[in-house]
């Protein structure tokens, strides 16, 4: 009776803790509206550290870490928003503290910008002050900055 009993507890708890992430989509929309400029950039960074679900430990950006590698043209600015817009972003809980290496910047018209890293596991969304506004933590991942800057990931 008690393996039964274990067995019945596991089984109802194990959809509990297996579940994904939650997802992050961009919306094309408000990207093609709102898009100011897509850059590839390296943020000098060895200092970022691994956190665990604990968003608020996030760090501010950092603009004196940044170097501009290349800008994206506005037809091959259209090509990404179409692209990263149908991307699954996982709101990881797993991440770095701060963006580490080469990462896309995507700058909007009032200033805010979001770095999606391609090496590490960072994505965030910030202000134009660089205080955090939204923490995604997937990364971009190298295929798809590959395919649109001419400087690799």
């Amino acid at each position: 009776m008690k393996k039964l009993l274990v067995f019945v507890l596991v089984f109802c708890l194990f959809p509990l803790v297996s579940c994904d992430p939650g997802s992050f989509w961009f919306d094309h929309d408000e990207l093609t509206e709102n898009v100011k400029s897509i850059e590839l950039i390296e943020y000098n960074n060895d200092e970022a550290k691994n956190i665990f679900d604990d968003k608020d430990k996030v760090l501010p950006f950092d603009f004196d870490k940044i170097e501009l590698i290349e800008t994206l043209s506005d037809e091959k600015k259209e090509m990404f928003i179409d692209d990263i817009s149908n991307q699954r972003f996982l709101l990881v809980w797993e991440h770095l503290d701060s963006p580490q290496g080469r990462c896309v910047r995507i700058t909007y018209q009032n200033g805010d910008f979001d770095i999606l890293c391609c090496n590490v596991q960072f994505s965030c969304q910030y202000d134009s002050t660089g205080a955090v506004k939204n923490v995604i933590g997937h990364t971009v991942g190298t295929e798809l900055p590959n395919k649109y800057f001419i400087t690799q990931c």
